[in-house]
Parts: C-alpha cells; sequence; structure tokens
C-alpha cells in the first residue's frame, strides 16, 4: 500500500480492525513499529472501544490515530473519554436506517458534528462518514456527501465496499468480480466529492490505487478553471 502512495501521490493510511481487548496492545504496538502512516483506529464493541482508548493514551500515541468512529449511538462516557484521551481526528458515522432519506441523514450528521464540537476535544479534526450499509445507501452517502461539504467543508468519505459485501447475488448472477465491483463503488464515490475511501481489505490496493490517481489525474485539469495547477506532489504527475 505505502509503495503504490508512493508511485500515485495518494495518502494511505490503515484500518486496524481491534476485534477484541487482548489484540489492543499487540497490535497497536506492531503496527506503530512498522509504519508511519495514519492509524484508523477501528473497534466494533463499546467494551474494545474504551480499552482502545485508553491504551492509546497510555501509549501516548494520540497523534498517529483517527479515532473510528463516534456514532448516533456513542453515550456520554465516550466522549469524556476521548476528551481526556487528547487524541486529535475523530471520523463522525452519520448512521441513519429509519427513514432513509438524504435530510435524515444530514439530521444525524448535524447532532453528531455538533456534539461533538461541545465535547472539548483536543482538535476538532473530523472527517465525515456518510455511511454506506447497502446498494441503496450507497446513493444517499454520496449524496450527504455533497451536502456535507457544501454546509461545514469537513472531509467526507465512507466504506461503500459495504454496498457490494451486501449484494447477496453477485457471484451467483455475475461471477467472481467482488473486487472489481468494490473498486468501482469505492471509486464513483470520488464523484460526489469524497476525501477519503475505506475500500476494503487491503489486497485491494493494487486496484484501487492506480484506479483512484487516474480519477485524480482527470479532476487536475479542473484546476485550471480557477487559475490554479496541481502540486508536483498531485497524482497527475505521477502516474504519466
Amino acid at each position: 500500500q505505502e509503495e503504490l502512495a508512493d508511485k500515485t501521490g495518494l495518502i494511505p493510511g490503515l484500518d486496524v480492525i481491534l476485534s477484541y481487548e487482548e489484540c489492543i496492545k499487540p497490535i497497536l504496538d506492531f503496527v506503530i513499529d512498522i509504519t508511519d502512516v495514519p492509524i484508523i483506529l477501528d473497534a466494533p464493541t463499546y467494551n474494545v472501544k474504551i480499552k482502545a482508548i485508553n491504551y492509546v493514551k497510555e501509549a501516548g500515541i494520540q497523534e498517529r490515530i483517527i479515532y473510528n468512529s463516534i456514532t448516533p449511538e456513542s453515550n456520554n462516557e465516550e466522549y469524556k473519554l476521548l476528551a481526556d484521551s487528547k487524541i486529535n481526528n475523530f471520523v463522525l458515522l452519520g448512521v441513519e436506517s429509519k427513514q432513509w432519506t438524504t435530510q435524515a441523514r444530514m439530521k444525524v450528521i448535524d447532532n453528531l458534528i455538533k456534539k461533538a464540537k461541545s465535547s472539548n476535544f483536543a482538535r476538532n479534526n473530523f472527517i465525515i462518514d456518510t455511511a454506506v450499509l447497502d446498494v441503496t445507501s450507497l446513493g444517499l452517502a454520496m449524496n450527504a456527501m455533497h451536502e456535507v461539504k457544501k454546509k461545514y467543508g469537513y472531509p467526507v468519505g465512507s466504506g461503500a465496499h459495504n454496498a457490494v459485501d451486501t449484494w447477496r447475488n453477485l457471484k451467483s448472477k455475475f461471477g467472481n468480480i467482488k473486487k472489481y465491483a468494490s473498486v468501482v463503488a469505492s471509486t464513483i464515490t470520488l464523484g460526489a466529492g469524497a476525501d477519503f475511501l475505506l475500500y476494503g481489505p487491503v489486497q485491494h490496493a493494487e486496484l484501487i490505487y492506480p484506479t483512484v490517481a487516474f480519477i485524480k489525474a482527470a479532476h487536475s485539469q479542473l484546476l485550471f478553471d480557477e487559475a490554479r495547477m496541481a502540486p508536483s506532489s498531485h497524482p497527475v504527475f505521477k502516474i504519466g
């Protein structure tokens, strides 16, 4: 992934999933030791989240961490621990599964931002995950990306590969094309203004990095409309 990032001019990150409490220290210690890229701290259960936050503070690695994620289910204890931990960077996950409209999703995101900004975090560095759960939610998530950027200017993105992971009849109807479909699902969000992609298994990096770099290179020409030019580190100067 890091080699591909160097080739393409894209910025990598590593989504580290901590499935249970006993793995927190060995996995984080290992990852911190082998890479300098930002670490997206991803814990699926509340108890593991709390232990992971405490270990980040104990190990003094707050600057390396992007906390994934603050959700509508996050309680006051979680907010307080995050404030005390001095973690600087947070994913706010705009999950909404009742009304399934852009307006409802934006209301959830508005509330998350309001709560997070009032929680005395070390820094209010927020990136907004507009929450892709399945195929039909991908369109809503993309629309919400546009709305969030227009209203707040925060970086936006999603785990759009979830749309493909929940596509039940993909293999039976179309064969073994899941990784290619995942790349498509991820990269189409760039058209909605996505700033980051949670693209799934790291094995997909060999496809996702060149594809994203190609799209970014195509978009770079739009800077001329603003009398600007892409910097030398931009993918347009890396992939030719």
